[in-house]
């Protein structure tokens, strides 16, 4: 006994040097030498002695710490009375504990214990029953808390939720309505019940819990009373959002009931910004989700005016603007949230409830009708500055035609004396650059020597006497604002319109000033953020943050300017950036953390100039590889954590023995990072065969990046071995082959042996590594989508052997079934992210099986092609082997059923979108060979159903654009052709007012009348309402938001004139209005083709010279189109 007690002593002293910074580092090591010997079981007595009869609070919490981390093998040492025993005085002693801390750590023992195998239905049951007696006999008010709080910790875990589900949330319901004389069970009994949301999938659950919302409400109110708790309303309102996002079945009254009251705690100002978030978190939701229901019942306006109110809100109590310490990391305060918000509702509603009601609200800060004081000012004209700015990239349609009215109030208040005003117009000038383009480019001179006066000389702005800092901000916002303008304005040359030579680019005449201040602030002192003062030019210092930004304008300059513009500054400005890789002013972290930030925007003005300049950057090339490959494979971005000063007593993780500690990551090394994987990419991408020669270190490169931790870098890897692979096969390819291919199109080429052997046995096998063994979906999706890309780009010969083609498939089979090792617990509707991720996952699945069907296609083609040449025969052939259309279309039958299991999911609308998306990607490459899969009833109900639910735009687009593709390739099907009125009739609700459209909602109706094209061009008209068909048909174009479908759009067109052409003259206005659009829009010669481009020109010359014509067609016409000049200069060409 007398040994007892004096190996207790002994462990007592032990943990309280654990707790004693001079002696912890030795103590802690003594401890875990302890836990790992033979006499474990000892010890493990010794602490639950500890936990339930220490003296110092102190050591009864490090002991409980303890216990719980080695929780299993603790409880199996103990014989079954023991484990009785134990776990009833634990309980007791919960009952009275005095101190706060060891309650919590022993709640959290408790909890653990309770999901150890030990612990039957029966046995779990006891312990609940013992738990709840207090709450719900309203005695012992402590162990009320412990218990809730007990009960809270075993619900995060989800053992045991279903099982004790009722029993749970009645204990939680009772706790909250007993938090009144207990305020301490709210927070935790509103813990509980966010576990229970977040395991709980029928119905039924979802509603009783959902009935508790009275009771929660109650909770918020009183939370917020002077005496009430701030964090327990955070919690109760995080409830709420997990309630809604779980997607409650809930009736409209219901949600708008909900979201009316969120607005009400929204509006308070004298709350803390971060309730205020949240409050608001599930008014994005359902903007997004349930955009309808939210434009009904009058909440949008009301929740514009609290918006808008907010937004002119000061950041702080007593001081209007804030200083502006970290551009990455800002405060949040009530401005940016509304802006966050306005952003959200902007993307998501239909622009006729968000564009001009905003407008009208923000009218009272363009032009005051009332008195204001300075600061009120300021706070103004920042709010409608950046609202406008944000919502331009939802309202670009409505915001268009109301730059004239707007500009004159954004071009003074890029002068305005004060920052943040000065700021605001800035950052709404590159949204416009971004959203508005080509209508913004009326402006820019006016507007970029604007621009460049703050760059030229900012310390002017800081003679206003407020609490905001200097000018670093203000420049920052002018530099995005020229980078955005810069690339935005040959965004038309992107998309395949090619500009007349010689003609100037609209920044050339900027150019010179612009490089020179470039330069300036680039070789300025660098200088920490807010202390950059000096005598009027940027040489006077600028914060890192300030630097980097200008180098990275330099890459989006260099794709905006015509080349005559910068030739000779470019050599110089690039040597600048590689002098700021390779410097490092200063020592010290901070020091550090800026050479991150600058080699990150370094690495993207190299990517940007590489992808401008092609193999013109190869004078550069040596220079930036050097750079970039020494960035991936340095460890600068590590530090290692500072010597523990004592045992961590927190309650996350179990069974951890807290060994070994994690190195600390700089600010911004991960950033870093990712630019240079991308880079090295860009420059493979770019430069080609030149890269050869740093072959075998890139490879070493994408080594690191396939194993590195940071999910961004092993997605980068996939694409990198993409990069090289293709670059390899084209430099490498034989000569007299590649010109053979590019004479005759429908060859096929087969890679090189060294190419060969290089894909086989180094790139191959690592992106099969990353595909396979993975546990990030996103990751996974981006090497399915590069190996889309090396097929695109190599063709059949990359699938080089049978059991690679098996082994592929075999993955791809897995995705399908969702046994993939990334697909494990996961949960797909529960958030915003999983499905986003799940979405990634299945969109590089798609693309891999839709870039599979090609090659395989392409094969058999070739093969068909050469029959009368042997040598080219031969070639075909040895590529066809292991991929051609008999191949693909045995394994297809495999993944049919997998994949209409996704198409017809009837619990999840993601899986049913991504279905339906997979069968038109792949039956549009198989074509003839689809038809079997196209015409099947099973698939035909699947589109059905998914253009006639309402819930999920994604899945209703995606059956649209479905049926599209099966038209186009079983349209003669009479199994196909018989359901054409009954999907016409489905898709009728889809063709609303554009006005009355979101912007998904908008691309819905682009694929809808994609679809209903592709009927016109591949089924007969018979038993068809062609009248009505081709109305509703032509109200809806010209398309807003997906021109993808152009092209089958105007080939309809086409075929209407030639076969319907009595219905064309009686919507002849429409009908010329809709195939000007379509046939000119910007980009719509590389979208279209010049051959289709022409044949509408002709029609329409043929229809302005109709004598049918009905009289004012063409006046009506030409004042239509005024509002679409390239559409009105094709008609008149």
């Amino acid at each position: 006994m007398a040994e007892t007690a004096q190996e207790q002593q002994q462990l007592r002293e032990l943990l309280q040097a654990a707790l004693d910074p001079s002696k912890a580092k030795a103590a802690t090591e003594q401890l875990r030498q302890l836990l790992q010997q033979q006499q474990q079981p000892a010890v493990y007595l010794l602490l639950a002695e500890e936990v339930l009869r220490g003296e110092k609070e102190e050591t009864r919490q490090l002991a409980a710490v303890l216990l719980r981390r080695k929780a299993a093998k603790f409880f199996s040492s103990l014989q079954p009375n023991q484990q009785s025993e134990f776990t009833e005085s634990l309980v007791g002693r919960l009952g009275c504990e005095p101190s706060k801390p060891v309650r919590h750590s022993l709640g959290h023992l408790l909890a653990a214990l309770l999901r150890l195998p030990q612990f039957d239905e029966a046995k779990t049951k006891h312990v609940l029953q013992l738990l709840a007696a207090p709450i719900l006999e309203q005695q012992q008010p402590q162990l009320q808390v412990a218990a809730v709080e007990v009960f809270a910790a075993y619900v995060e875990s989800g053992d045991g939720t279903e099982t004790f589900f009722d029993e749970l949330l009645h204990i939680f319901q009772q706790a909250l309505t007993i938090s009144n004389n207990n305020p301490a069970l709210a927070g935790p009994a509103l813990e509980g019940l966010r576990g229970l949301a977040e395991d709980a999938v029928e119905p039924s659950q979802q509603k009783k819990l959902f009935a508790l919302l009275p009771g929660v409400t109650a909770v918020i109110e009183k939370a917020f009373q002077p005496e009430g708790d701030e964090s327990v309303a955070m919690g109760a309102l995080e409830l709420i959002d997990d309630l809604l996002c779980n997607d409650l079945v809930l009736s409209e009254s219901e949600l708008l009931s909900v979201l009316h009251f969120l607005l009400g705690i929204a509006a308070r100002p004298a709350l803390d910004v971060g309730v205020r978030q949240q409050a608001l978190a599930p008014i994005h939701w359902a903007a997004k989700q349930k955009p309808r229901v939210l434009c009904k019942g009058g909440f949008v306006p009301k929740l514009l005016d609290v918006l808008v109110e907010m937004a002119a809100q000061p950041d702080e109590p007593g001081c209007a603007v804030l200083e502006d310490e970290d551009d990455e990391d800002e405060e949040l305060n009530p401005h940016r949230l509304a802006c966050q918000t306005v952003d959200a509702i902007a993307v998501a509603l239909p622009n006729k409830h968000i564009c001009k009601p905003l407008l009208q609200r923000l009218e009272a800060y363009i032009h005051p009708t009332a008195p204001r004081t300075p600061e009120q000012e300021v706070l103004q004209q920042r709010a409608a500055l950046t609202c406008i700015g944000i919502m331009s990239e939802g309202c670009e349609a409505a915001l268009r035609g109301k730059l004239k009215a707007f500009m004159p109030f954004l071009i003074p208040l890029l002068q305005h004396s004060h920052p943040a005003v000065a700021a605001a117009a800035a950052l709404c000038f590159g949204q416009f650059a971004e959203y508005l383009q080509p209508e913004i480019m009326q402006y820019q001179s006016q507007v970029l020597p604007l621009l460049l006066q703050q760059l030229d000389n900012p310390n002017r702005l800081v003679q206003h006497k407020a609490c905001y800092a200097p000018s670093d901000s203000v420049r920052e916002v002018c530099l995005s604002a020229i980078r955005s303008a810069a690339v935005a304005s040959v965004a038309e040359e992107d998309d395949g319109e090619a500009r007349p030579q010689g003609t100037p680019r609209p920044f050339d005449p900027y150019a010179a000033d612009l490089f020179r201040l470039l330069e300036d602030i680039i070789r300025s002192p660098t200088v920490p953020r807010g202390n950059s003062g000096g005598a009027g030019t940027a040489a006077a210092g600028c914060s890192p943050a300030t630097k980097a930004r200008a180098i990275g304008v330099i890459g989006g300059l260099v794709k905006g300017l015509s080349p005559q513009c910068y030739q000779q500054q470019l050599r110089q400005l690039l040597q600048l950036v590689v002098q700021q890789v390779d410097g490092g002013e200063g020592q010290g972290e901070a020091a550090q953390e800026s050479a991150h930030e600058i080699r990150d925007e370094a690495f993207a003005c190299f990517r940007d100039v590489s992808s401008a300049l092609k193999e013109e950057f190869v004078p550069f090339l040596e220079d930036v590889m050097v750079r970039v490959l020494a960035s991936l494979f340095s460890s600068e971005g590590f530090t290692s954590p500072e010597e523990p000063g004592d045992f961590d007593l927190g309650d996350s993780g179990d069974e951890s023995t807290g060994a070994g500690r994690e190195l600390q990551i700089r600010d911004g090394y991960l950033d870093e990072l990712d630019s240079a994987a991308f880079c090295l990419r860009s420059l493979w991408e770019n430069c080609g065969g030149h890269c050869m020669k740093y072959l075998q270190k890139t490879c070493e490169a994408i080594e690191v990046l396939k194993t590195h931790f940071h999910d961004a870098a092993r997605q980068q890897a996939s694409f990198l071995i993409a990069a090289v692979l293709l670059a390899a096969h084209k430099t490498l390819a034989n000569p007299q082959e590649q010109h053979s291919q590019q004479q005759a199109q429908g060859t096929v080429q087969c890679m090189q042996p060294h190419v060969l052997q290089l894909w086989k046995t180094q790139l191959y096998p690592l992106l099969f590594a990353i595909i396979s063994e993975d546990v990030d979906k996103e990751t996974v999706g981006d090497a399915f989508s590069a190996l889309g890309t090396v097929l695109e780009g190599v063709g059949p010969a990359a699938i080089y052997s049978a059991e690679q083609r098996e082994s592929l498939l075999l993955q791809c089979s897995n995705l399908l079934r969702g046994k993939h090792i990334c697909q494990l617990n996961q949960d797909v509707d529960e958030d915003d992210d999983s499905r986003q991720e799940e979405e990634y996952l299945f969109e590089g699945l798609v693309a891999f099986l839709a870039a599979l069907a090609a090659a395989a296609s392409q094969a058999t083609a070739a093969v068909a092609a050469t029959v009368a040449d042997p040598a080219a025969a031969s070639v075909a052939q040895a590529a066809a082997a292991n991929c051609n259309i008999d191949t693909f279309c045995s394994a297809y039958t495999q993944l049919h059923p997998h994949i209409l299991a996704l198409a017809a999911h009837k619990h999840s609308k993601t899986y049913a979108a991504i279905g339906l998306g997979c069968f038109a990607e792949v039956f549009r490459e198989m074509q003839g060979s689809a038809v079997q899969y196209a015409e099947s009833p099973a698939v035909l109900k699947a589109v059905g159903s998914g253009i006639s639910q309402e819930e999920d735009e994604d899945c209703r687009r995606n059956a649209c654009f479905c049926l599209s593709v099966i038209y186009e390739v079983a349209g003669s099907s009479p199994a196909v052709n018989s359901k054409s009125m009954e999907l016409l009739q489905l898709m009728h609700p889809i063709f609303r007012p554009r006005d009355d459209l979101n912007k998904s909602e908008q691309s819905t109706v682009d694929n809808a009348c994609s679809a209903v094209a592709s009927m016109l061009l591949h089924a007969p008209p018979s038993g068809l309402p062609m009248g009505d068909v081709v109305r509703v048909f032509l109200s809806s174009l010209p398309l807003q938001a997906d021109r993808e479908e152009s092209k089958t759009v105007l080939q309809a067109l086409l075929h209407l004139a030639a076969t319907q052409s009595d219905i064309v003259l009686q919507n002849s206005e429409q009908f010329m209005f809709a195939c000007a659009c379509e046939a000119s829009f910007p980009g719509a010669a590389r979208r279209i083709g010049s051959e289709l481009t022409a044949s509408a020109q002709q029609l329409l010359q043929e229809m302005c010279k109709n004598p049918q014509l009905p009289s004012g067609t063409l006046d009506a016409l030409a004042t239509r189109l005024q509002s679409k000049p390239y559409a009105l200069a094709f008609l008149r060409q």
